[in-house]
C-alpha cells in the first residue's frame, strides 16, 4: 500500500513489431522502482497483489500512468505509426465491479481516444463467468477500447466462446512459441491458432520470439505481429520514446 501511495510503480514498454520489423504497438508492463533505484519485476509482487486485493488500486495506478504517458507521447506515436498501447488487466481486476466505471472515467478525463488502447485479458479471466465476460467486453467495445486475449492456448475451455467475444486480437502464449522449431506438437498448435485467428478476422501476436528460426516459422504460417527478445526487451518509458524517435527518422529517410 505504501509503495502505491508513494507512486513507486512505473511502466516499461515491450514493443510489438510487424513483418517489416517496425514498431506498431507496445505492451505497458508495470515495474516497482524502489527508492534506492532497484527495479523489481512483476513476478515478485503481482501474485501477492492479486491475493491481497491490492491489484485493484495497483491496476488503477497502471491505467493512470498509461494514459498519462500516452498524453505526452500522442504526437510522436502518430508520427511513428503506433496504432495502440496494450494494458494488461488482471483476472481479479477484470471481475471487479468498479473496473468498468474506473477505466471509462479515467479515459474520459484524459481526453484520449479509447481506440489508442488494447486491453489484454488472460484466458483465466474470460472463462470464469462467460456471460459476464461478454457483457463487460461489449461495454468496453462500445466505449471504443480494443480487446485482446493474452497467453492464448493455455485455457482451451474458451475456444467455443471465441466467436461470441468481441475481440480484436489473440496473443499466442510464449510457452508454445519456445519450442515451435523443435516440437511438432507445439508447431501444430501455433499454426492452428494463427489459422483460426485469421478465419475469425483477428490479429494474432506471437509472444516470446527469441530466435530467427521461430520468426521464420511464424512468418511462413501467416503470423504478422511479434513480441520478444529477438526484437526488444521491455524498456523504460524514456527508452521507448527514443525507439519511436528513431522510427520516425527512418520513416523520413525512406520518403
Amino acid at each position: 500500500i505504501k509503495a502505491i501511495d508513494n507512486h513507486e510503480f512505473d511502466l516499461y514498454y515491450q514493443p510489438k513489431y510487424n513483418l517489416d520489423r517496425e514498431i506498431v504497438s507496445a505492451e505497458a508492463l508495470v515495474r516497482w522502482i524502489e527508492p534506492n533505484g532497484e527495479v523489481i519485476p512483476p513476478v515478485t509482487f503481482i501474485s501477492i497483489a492479486e491475493e491481497s486485493g491490492l491489484i485493484i488500486p495497483l491496476g488503477e495506478e497502471i491505467l493512470k500512468l498509461a494514459f498519462q504517458y500516452a498524453q505526452q507521447d500522442i504526437s510522436l506515436m502518430q508520427r511513428a505509426g503506433i496504432r495502440d498501447i496494450a494494458i494488461n488487466v488482471s483476472p481479479r481486476q477484470f471481475t471487479d465491479s468498479d473496473f468498468i466505471k474506473t477505466i471509462i472515467y479515467e479515459i474520459s478525463k484524459s481526453e484520449l481516444d479509447p481506440g489508442l488502447f488494447t486491453l489484454e485479458i488472460t484466458e483465466e479471466a474470460v472463462v470464469r463467468n462467460v456471460d459476464e465476460t461478454i457483457e463487460f467486453m461489449n461495454i468496453l467495445k462500445r466505449h471504443g477500447f480494443k480487446l485482446s486475449i493474452d497467453d492464448f492456448g493455455t485455457g482451451y475451455s474458451s475456444l467455443r466462446y471465441l466467436k461470441e467475444f468481441p475481440l480484436d486480437e489473440l496473443k499466442i502464449d510464449q510457452s508454445f512459441v519456445n519450442e515451435i522449431v523443435e516440437n511438432k506438437d507445439d508447431a501444430a498448435i501455433v499454426s492452428s491458432i494463427i489459422l483460426m485467428a485469421q478465419n475469425l478476422g483477428l490479429d494474432v501476436v506471437a509472444e516470446g520470439v527469441e530466435k530467427e528460426q521461430q520468426l521464420k516459422f511464424l512468418k511462413l504460417n501467416g503470423c504478422e505481429y511479434f513480441q520478444g527478445y529477438l526484437f526488444s526487451r521491455p524498456v523504460p518509458h524514456s527508452e521507448f520514446v527514443e525507439l519511436l524517435q528513431d522510427q520516425v527518422k527512418s520513416r523520413i529517410r525512406a520518403v
